[in-house]
């Protein structure tokens, strides 16, 4: 899958990508309704587009090196709206 036909799937499906880091955060303990939880976002590009992604509790602490090329199988595809 490609980040241009992601954008286009509904939430709640398993999607795989394979897309290139351009910018990894570093791991940060935020607040949740459960206490605390681990999260990094990764800024992830294709030939067809750019998404930021937020990977939680222990994907948070994978260290993804920037400008790496990687396959991401199995995840959960949510859409979050914001306001601008």
């Amino acid at each position: 899958m490609t980040i241009e036909t992601l954008k286009k799937t509904s939430p709640q499906q398993w999607v795989n990508l394979k897309a290139t880091a351009k910018s990894v955060s570093r791991s940060k303990v935020v607040k949740v309704q459960t206490g605390s939880s681990n999260k990094s976002t990764v800024t992830l590009a294709d030939p067809t587009g750019l998404i930021t992604a937020a990977f939680w509790l222990t994907f948070a602490v994978i260290s993804l090196q920037q400008y790496a090329t990687c396959m991401l199988s199995a995840l959960l595809w949510r859409i979050r709206l914001t306001q601008l």
